[in-house]
């Protein structure tokens, strides 16, 4: 009997250790499970690229550099026409000027590589260049007097264009532009034995057209900054200057071609 009752105590003790064992296996290999397996979890979203498209207002600094020339057409003396061959009836009168320039504009980013806008500027610079010694246009009569002299001022420009630009990163762009422009300027005959004796100012604000191109760039939050060229065309423009030179009365028609280069460095603050 005492064996009998000790044979079913140790089946009972293996039995309990096996099942032990199976227990804390199946415990390690849930361990394992939760432990050892691969946790995947959701990639971040990723940021969206910034926009393009807004309103934009800024200002910028540069040259404006101007090609003019200004050649007699014509040159009356009492009324009688005088001939012109052989003389220098035409004179350049090129000059740069510091410009300041704020401008407007919108974009509209219309394909992920894409931003086609349009803007306006007004550029501020005044520059003049003069002829000594010439009381009129080149073609007229060269006196040498130092207080006689012809000269051309420019003055204000402004523009409206279209803008056609591609993205070479979400932040930077290339672009074109091109449209239509407008150049103040006048031309001034002093002439210290003329009647009248002031200076006479004729003045014109001439429309032409521009094309350019340039480099914009993303800065840090909402600003723009961009390095931009034109180039624009203004064509031929007529003057007449009339007035009394000692005894004879002048009558000079000419005319001034006008051309510029302009080159800017802006930054702007888009709204949206």
């Amino acid at each position: 009997m005492r064996q009998k009752i000790e044979g079913q105590f140790m089946k009972k003790v293996w039995f309990g250790s096996i099942g032990l064992a199976l227990l804390s296996f199946a415990g390690s290999a849930q361990a394992a499970d939760v432990n050892g397996a691969p946790v995947y979890k959701t990639p971040p979203p990723i940021a969206a690229a910034p926009s393009w498209t807004g309103f934009y207002l800024g200002a910028g600094v540069g040259l404006r550099a101007s090609h003019a020339d200004a050649a007699t057409t014509s040159l009356e003396v009492n009324n009688v026409s005088q001939i012109l061959t052989g003389s220098a009836i035409s004179q350049p009168l090129d000059g740069t000027a510091f410009r300041a320039s704020p401008y407007i504009g919108f974009n509209w980013q219309f394909a992920p590589q894409w931003v086609a806008g349009i803007e306006g500027d007004a550029g501020l610079g005044s520059q003049t260049t003069t002829l000594g010694g010439i009381p009129f246009s080149p073609g007229a009569q060269d006196t040498g007097g130092a207080s006689n002299n012809f000269a051309l001022k420019t003055t204000w420009d402004a523009g409206v264009r279209g803008r056609i630009g591609f993205l070479l990163n979400p932040a930077t762009m290339a672009y074109v532009t091109g449209g239509a422009a407008w150049q103040h300027y006048e031309v001034i005959s002093t002439c210290g034995i003329c009647a009248p004796a002031s200076a006479v100012a004729n003045s014109i604000t001439k429309m032409g057209w521009t094309v350019g191109g340039g480099l914009e760039t993303a800065l840090w939050g909402r600003w723009l900054a961009r390095a931009e060229y034109r180039y624009a065309d203004f064509g031929s423009a007529p003057f007449t200057i009339t007035r009394l030179f000692g005894p004879d009365l002048i009558g000079d028609n000419f005319n001034v071609t006008m051309r510029t280069h302009t080159v800017t460095f802006g930054l702007a603050y888009k709204f949206n």
